[in-house]
């Protein structure tokens, strides 16, 4: 059972500025990103490298993904109505 690396990604979300909400895909919407972070963060903590809770930690991955593509967004087009994220 490989251990997720969780300290890494805690980090990510800490040093960017978060918005409300996110859509994970077409199907998920977080409409509150700092809830979602808590709760996913206590579960992967508690059971860490836990197949039946891997799923919390690729949503974690998944938002931090569209964070990411969102502030590249920003930063190439300036522009901050980017779709799928509401800062």
């Amino acid at each position: 059972m490989e251990k997720w690396n969780i300290d890494e990604l805690e980090a990510y979300f800490k040093s960017v500025t978060l918005p409300t909400e996110i859509n994970l895909d077409q199907s998920q919407r977080v409409t509150n990103l700092k809830n979602f972070l808590d709760t996913h963060f206590s579960i992967c903590r508690l059971h860490n490298g836990h197949s039946t809770y891997h799923g919390f930690y690729l949503r974690l991955l998944q938002a931090k993904g569209v964070i990411e593509k969102t502030v590249n967004a920003i930063h190439t087009l300036d522009d901050s109505n980017t779709p799928g994220i509401t800062l």
